[in-house]
């Protein structure tokens, strides 16, 4: 069966990966951001509001490392879908300050796997969204 989205909204997307109104209750998830990428609390309300307004209160975002008010575009799309397809499920933003020491406008990759190296296996998100990459 083929399927034909028009637009990435996440009631398409929970359709496609035929989700329904499935809402979890156990775990944690997470989203990371690099290179001063943050995101903003009002922008993700009004995401809810608008996309996904009968979820709009279940899923609790915490965050882990700098908490700015300026948003980025990638982390706040980051925080957005992550919180609606895994509705429910608590939810934590980690934020790295600074660049990879060996190339400046690199993320500091290494900093998140220290993080993840160092929490334990009970506190760890099991399921982590990082969407940064360049050319290789």
């Amino acid at each position: 069966e083929h399927f034909r989205m028009r637009t990435n909204t996440p009631h398409s997307l929970r359709e496609l990966y035929k989700l329904g109104n499935a809402t979890g209750t156990l775990g944690k998830q997470a989203c990371t951001a690099f290179l001063e990428q943050y995101y903003e609390k009002p922008d993700l309300s009004k995401f809810w509001r608008d996309f996904y307004p009968s979820e709009e209160s279940k899923t609790r975002i915490s965050s882990i490392g700098p908490d700015k008010s300026k948003a980025g575009i990638e982390a706040n799309l980051d925080i957005e879908f992550l919180s609606t397809i895994g509705n429910g499920i608590a939810t934590e933003f980690w934020s790295f300050p600074g660049r990879a020491p060996d190339n400046p406008e690199n993320e500091p990759f290494l900093s998140w796997m220290y993080q993840v190296a160092n929490t334990s296996d009970a506190d760890v998100p099991k399921v982590f969204s990082t969407s940064y990459g360049e050319a290789e």
